[in-house]
């Protein structure tokens, strides 16, 4: 079987412009700091998420998991709590609500999007339970059905904070993903649409006064004294001015970096068509909601009797690398025990979440990547697939 003569990867960051020359300013303006002030890059990073989201308070943070441990803390979660999660994700998600000392309860994906089915999440409102705050994940840069969770948390009056950690520039019918809920949490992890320089979240605030009580407890909780004041515990979850200066340069870039994504997708897509029995991708598509194709993932027909890790283990023999679908929370040690909710699994004795992560591989979706790597990747796939 044919190998690549160079790695292909699955996603790496790509630097397009004025990156290292902000980079560069911050260092020499001597401001590299977590401090805040309107003129730095901070205060540009955040205007510049404003601007393309259209709307919103966003908060610079070191993480997207800092970014959703300070939504569950906004929305009063404490110990003791319940917090309704999407299952098919990744552990962080999940983790900040332990921080808290609060107890996640899984919601398991729809059929269609794989993101978090309404239906289960009904039924977990209908158990009698109720929880402080709704975490939903746009998966793999999928928008969720927000209108629906919506209505049905509204009715419930409970606070839903989106988890558009993999779904930066992906929107419902128009609006971004991460200004439908109270919180929009974002990642710019090295592997995400932009990265802050290897690190970097943002928490998108519906109000001033979130956004302002956001900042102040990711500074520490310090108080606005001429000396070190804190009658609370605060954290060191603020972006450094040299991490927000790399992402002004990124954001420059952001609507490259979507359309590089949608047309490896396109690609894969175009290719796999005749194959759809057999497999196909993740949609991208789905009733006015439109992903940013941050991944490309796969599904096989489980007739095929080819497991992912089998297409996973040929792809990297050809200098391909994937990833496995995340697997589902649920299912995780750390969080055997916790509650899940499933209408699907009722009628075929299989959690949604598992099927997917049975089913299911992440390709190749890396910007750097020419069109002709991509379909070698996608010669790889049919071949080793066999069909």
């Amino acid at each position: 079987m044919e190998r690549a003569a160079q790695k292909i990867w699955l996603a790496r960051p790509e630097i397009l412009g004025n990156e290292m020359q902000y980079v560069q300013d911050s260092f020499e303006s001597g401001w590299i700091t977590t401090a805040f002030k309107e003129d730095s890059y901070i205060g540009r990073f955040e205007q510049s998420v404003r601007e393309f989201l259209g709307g919103g308070y966003p908060v610079a943070l070191q993480s997207g998991t800092a970014a959703i441990h300070l939504a569950l803390r906004l929305c009063g979660v404490e110990k003791g709590d319940y917090v309704f999660c999407s299952d098919l994700t990744f552990t962080a998600s999940a983790n900040p609500i332990r921080y808290l000392g609060a107890e996640p309860v899984f919601i398991d994906s729809d059929p269609v999007t794989f993101n978090m089915n309404p239906d289960d999440l009904e039924m977990a409102f209908e158990s009698g339970l109720h929880p402080k705050a709704v975490v939903v994940v746009h998966v793999y840069g999928m928008p969720a059905d927000m209108k629906r969770i919506l209505d049905i948390c509204n009715r419930y009056e409970v606070p839903v904070i989106e988890d558009s950690t993999e779904s930066f520039g992906s929107a419902v019918r128009g609006k971004k993903t991460g200004t439908f809920g109270r919180f929009g949490c974002m990642s710019f992890n090295g592997n995400k649409m932009i990265t802050a320089g290897g690190t970097g979240g943002v928490l998108i605030c519906q109000n001033e006064e979130d956004a302002e009580r956001a900042s102040f407890l990711a500074s520490q909780a310090k108080e606005p004294v001429p000396w070190y004041e804190h009658k609370e515990i605060g954290y060191n979850y603020r972006l450094a001015n040299s991490n927000a200066a790399f992402g002004v340069g990124q954001m420059e870039h952001i609507e490259e970096r979507i359309s590089k994504k949608m047309s490896i997708y396109d690609i894969y897509q175009k290719r796999f068509a005749e194959y759809a029995d057999w497999f196909k991708l993740y949609r991208n598509v789905w009733n006015g909601n439109v992903g940013n194709s941050w991944l490309s993932c796969i599904e096989i027909n489980p007739e095929l009797k080819k497991k992912p890790e089998y297409l996973m283990e040929k792809l990297k023999e050809c200098n391909i690398e994937s990833r496995r679908i995340w697997k589902p929370l649920h299912s995780q040690p750390l969080y055997e025990n916790c509650r899940m909710f499933s209408r699907w699994f009722s009628d075929c004795c299989m959690y949604m979440s598992d099927y997917c992560f049975l089913t299911g591989l992440c390709l190749p979706s890396d910007t750097r990547m020419t069109p002709e790597e991509v379909h070698f990747v996608a010669d790889r796939v049919i071949e080793i697939l066999e069909v």
